[in-house]
């Protein structure tokens, strides 16, 4: 027997989000799964493109502006790490 246990619960359908007034906002939990692959999709395309153009900045801007720090950055957010 293991020590581990698994908790599964039935699938969330709704997301329900309180705004600063008050206000209740019910999100359906699929559209938001949707969403967020969608905008991983576009974050990673971004990175393919700051990457792409970066390539015509001399090794002088990549550098001053911290090119190669940018796309790690970018990489991790997309990859969920929290990186500073």
């Amino acid at each position: 027997m293991s020590d581990e246990w698994e908790y599964v619960s039935p699938p969330i359908k709704r997301i329900a989000t309180i705004t600063a007034d008050g206000t209740v906002i019910v999100h359906d939990a699929a559209a938001l799964v949707a969403r967020i692959a969608q905008l991983e999709a576009a974050l990673s395309d971004a990175i393919e493109c700051v990457g792409s153009w970066a390539a015509y900045a001399s090794p002088y801007f990549q550098e001053k502006h911290a090119l190669a720090g940018d796309i790690a950055r970018l990489q991790a957010a997309l990859a969920g790490e929290k990186r500073e």
